[in-house]
């Protein structure tokens, strides 16, 4: 168990929300062994990946994280890495031969977001430490930050139109 200086989310205003009801969190097989097999029947488990490197976990029924007691979790100072890296989440992880694409984002609920993201730069390299050790270090690992790069193509698409109306007048 965990203290509120050495846990902040116990001074959470939405209950622990994310652990309290846990949905959608993608595990490595090792992290899966390690902290949820021995509450596989609590638990559904579909792979996030072609390969099943990677595992989302939910409880059944929206129940607690099984290492949820007593209004703490009994692995933080060990816990799975996308854990770690909350109010980041992992999305659209794309596996091809040699290489291993993973985006990110921060749109969350979380009260207490501002607070607890940590640098970019820190968040791209513990993704890139999960896709190692989901996938191996033989696998390039490219993260990606999944809301810029939505805005980007919104930025592109709108670009390439002008550019379109611009030609089409140029032209006619």
């Amino acid at each position: 168990m965990t203290t509120a200086d050495k846990n902040p989310c116990l001074r959470c205003t939405m209950g622990q929300d994310c652990c309290n009801r846990l949905r959608g969190l993608k595990v490595t097989r090792n992290e899966f062994e390690r902290y949820f097999q021995a509450h596989s029947e609590k638990l559904s488990i579909t792979p996030a990946t072609q390969s099943g490197a990677v595992l989302v976990i939910s409880t059944n029924d929206a129940k607690a994280c099984p290492n949820w007691k007593d209004g703490g979790c009994t692995v933080y100072n060990e816990r799975p890495i996308e854990c770690r890296l909350f109010p980041y989440t992992t999305a659209g992880i794309v596996e091809r031969r040699n290489r291993i694409e993973i985006g990110f984002h921060r749109r969350t609920n979380c009260p207490l977001k501002n607070e607890l993201l940590m640098p970019e730069d820190d968040a791209r390299s513990l993704i890139a430490l999960f896709g190692k050790r989901a996938f191996g270090e033989d696998k390039a690992i490219v993260v990606y930050h999944a809301e810029l790069k939505g805005r980007r193509s919104r930025w592109q698409r709108a670009w390439n139109r002008a550019i379109g109306a611009a030609k089409a007048l140029l032209s006619g």
